[in-house]
């Protein structure tokens, strides 16, 4: 690490670049001591936490073990990624999966301080660091020297010690519940104060943000200095530091933001109503479809001072901003014109005047999702999708789409980002059969995060075989299996269909949960990691809707509980009645689609029957019957929707073998999974 006279003699110089690599160093520097330390068992691990840098670190073990003849057998150097160092006991007991083999490798790791040189304008100079380590076990060790820039070594993982629980005799697990630290490394910890941001090594770039950020608010006129009337209370304010990412993991920018402390408004006092339409991801999905059929380009902006745009009805006051209080002027308070980040009724407000704005020039609001705009003649259409501060533009005409980012522009201030690349953090790419929507770099830095990148592939979501029942003894890594469904879930909703099942069926025991609950979780991983290519397809078929229904009763072998095709858990008491749940559910679904695209110019107005393919003649037959006998009259408020379905010839038998809502209901063979995932579009990206 960097000396403190050396970093306050740097920070008199500092450029971005030199930010930049300074904080790659310290990324260095972090994730090498932070494995060492994992890599020990307990009693070590307590002795040299004390340490604070890795130099220090990796002197002190050398210092213990020099003077033992036998002392360089403590250590074994194993893959990953590059050179790791692991403790030979913790190996063997903590470590199963990576399967060394103790005499394979003999570690003799040094770690350099010199690591680069500051050059005379400030710039940091990336030196090559020595480290040597013996190959080979037994008389057959030789020595050999690896050459490595520090500024990029050990930049692809960083695991955080975790604090060993006093009294507990349980072994001690990886730490992944700080995520700033844990799943992207040292460079993406951000300052929680203001002083926090003027005091670090990035202060030049943080003084930045909150500069372009006051700018905003000053040019939008958010408020008035006033002084605080009798018997009226300031809130108070935060700032909030972001640095904002790419999709490949990179540092786009840097980012501050001033937000209100909502949490301190008075409800009917200093906000009445506020609820904002937020859109699904269903409708994200379905525009692209519609984009892929009818060959629409897709553009994408977002809002640079979103909140600030909408127009307060209340009267409310605000503290002046942390480092901007005028001299002299102390007292004073900051009367809100505008919505400010925070602010209960931001949201709404906000809504409210993107609303105004784009009725005005003629475009229509769906009905089925209030963030979806369209504006159409008997040549052109155009889409707007709106998700907060994010917005798609599709449309059949280029000259349609900038006028209108023309028009967006004249009244908001948008950043123009061209080409649809990445929204809600779903990959959009663009090839000759029509869109792909993926999300492999998330799906990476799962893997990553959770230590299972180098694992084994597996061709299955779930065993087809696995039998799973409530843990009857002590729970095991709570926290982590909870954090590792919680990220398969952003996955399973947006992209990923083919986990459903897997994920649903393994988030039931995240209460309580044994060793075979955490085999199967890292199954799912596992499978991820051989799927780490794939993507959501959307060709240019027809312009035909068709859905399947799936349900699985009493799949497990302690409750009865069913599966739908939807990917829910309830009471069951026979194999139609959960057929006839899913097909009631999937029949709600059909509704939802046919008027949302019924407000979409074009498609044919008529929207064609939707077929709901369904692989339960049962469910079908009592769908038609009238008879409600004391085992089915409980089904009864179900029956007219699925009747009106049926007799529009809307729901259609298909066998169990070609239903691709199957793997949204059970574990599967490969091939079986192989044939749905491919009917979802879910397949290899080319």
């Amino acid at each position: 690490m960097l000396s403190t006279k050396k970093l306050q003699s740097l920070m008199r110089i500092m450029t971005k670049d030199t930010v930049m690599a300074i904080e790659a160093w310290n990324h260095s520097e972090f994730c090498c001591r932070n494995y060492i330390l994992n890599s020990l068992d307990d009693n070590l691990y307590d002795i040299y936490s004390l340490c604070k840098t890795a130099k220090e670190l990796w002197e002190s073990l050398e210092k213990k073990y020099k003077i033992d003849d036998a002392g360089s057998k403590k250590f074994v150097i194993g893959k990953f990624l590059k050179y790791t160092m692991v403790d030979s006991k913790s190996v063997v007991s903590q470590h199963k999966r990576y399967e060394m083999n103790m005499e394979d490798f003999i570690l003799r790791l040094r770690v350099e301080e010199d690591h680069r040189k500051v050059d005379r304008s400030g710039r940091f100079a990336a030196i090559e660091a020595n480290a040597n380590y013996v190959e080979g076990g037994n008389s057959k060790a030789k020595l050999k020297k690896i050459k490595a820039s520090k500024t990029k070594q050990f930049v692809q993982f960083a695991l955080a010690p975790k604090e060993k629980e006093s009294g507990s005799n349980t072994k001690r697990v990886h730490d992944y519940s700080h995520d700033e630290a844990s799943s992207s490394g040292a460079q993406d910890v951000e300052p929680r104060t203001f002083k926090e941001a003027m005091t670090s090594f990035e202060a030049p770039l943080w003084k930045e943000a909150i500069k372009s950020e006051m700018e905003s608010i000053m040019e939008n006129n958010t408020w008035e200095l006033v002084d605080l009337p009798p018997s009226s209370k300031p809130i108070g304010h935060k700032w909030i530091f972001k640095k904002k990412l790419k999709a490949d993991g990179t540092i786009d920018k840097f980012k501050a933001r001033l937000v209100a402390k909502g949490y301190h408004q008075n409800e009917r006092l200093d906000y009445f109503d506020t609820y904002s339409p937020v859109s699904r991801i269903t409708s994200i999905r379905t525009l692209i479809a519609i984009a892929a059929v009818y060959n629409f380009d897709i553009h994408q902006m977002d809002v640079k001072t979103t909140f600030l745009n909408g127009e307060l009805d209340e009267e409310i006051y605000m503290e002046q901003p942390e480092g901007f209080m005028l001299k002299g002027q102390e007292s004073k308070v900051c009367k809100l014109v505008k919505s400010l980040y925070g602010l209960k009724q931001a949201p709404k407000h906000w809504h409210e005047k993107f609303d105004h704005t784009l009725l005005t020039h003629g475009f229509k609001i769906n009905e089925s999702d209030k963030s979806v705009y369209i504006k159409s003649n008997d040549k052109t259409c155009v889409i707007v999708y709106l998700y907060v501060d994010d917005m798609l533009i599709m449309g059949n005409d280029k000259d349609v789409i900038n006028k209108t980012k023309k028009m967006l522009n004249s009244n908001f201030d948008m950043n123009d980002l061209g080409q649809a690349d990445v929204i809600l953090g779903i990959q959009i790419k663009r090839n000759s059969e029509g869109y792909v929507l993926k999300q492999s770099h998330y799906a990476e830095k799962v893997l990553r995060r959770f230590g299972q990148f180098d694992c084994k592939p597996a061709t299955t979501p779930f065993d087809a075989g696995c039998k799973l029942e409530k843990n009857k003894g002590n729970v095991i890594s709570q926290l982590e299996y909870s954090q590792v469904i919680g990220s398969l879930m952003y996955l399973m909703n947006s992209t990923r269909p083919d986990l459903a099942y897997a994920v649903s069926r393994l988030s039931r025991y995240t209460s309580n949960l044994a060793q075979e609950h955490w085999d199967a979780l890292v199954r799912v991983l596992r499978y991820l990691k051989n799927t780490l290519n794939y993507g959501l397809h959307y060709t240019k078929y027809p312009p035909i809707v068709e859905g399947f229904s799936d349900a699985n009763w009493i799949s497990d072998t302690t409750e009865s509980k069913s599966t739908s095709g939807y990917v829910f858990s309830l009471g069951a008491r026979s194999t139609m009645e959960s057929e006839f749940i899913a097909l009631d559910l999937a029949g709600d679904e059909v509704k939802w689609l046919k008027h949302f695209m019924e407000d979409i110019p074009v498609w044919p107005k008529l929207v064609t029957a939707i077929c709901i393919h369904c692989d339960s003649m049962a469910a079908q037959s009592r769908a038609k019957s009238h008879v409600y006998n004391g085992k089915s009259r409980y089904i009864r408020h179900r029956h007219n929707t699925l009747k009106k379905l049926l007799s529009n010839g809307i729901i259609d038998y298909v066998k169990s073998k070609e239903n691709i809502a199957d793997p949204l209901t059970k574990g599967l063979p490969r091939e079986q999974i192989l044939f749905t995932s491919r009917g979802m579009g879910l397949k290899p990206i080319q």
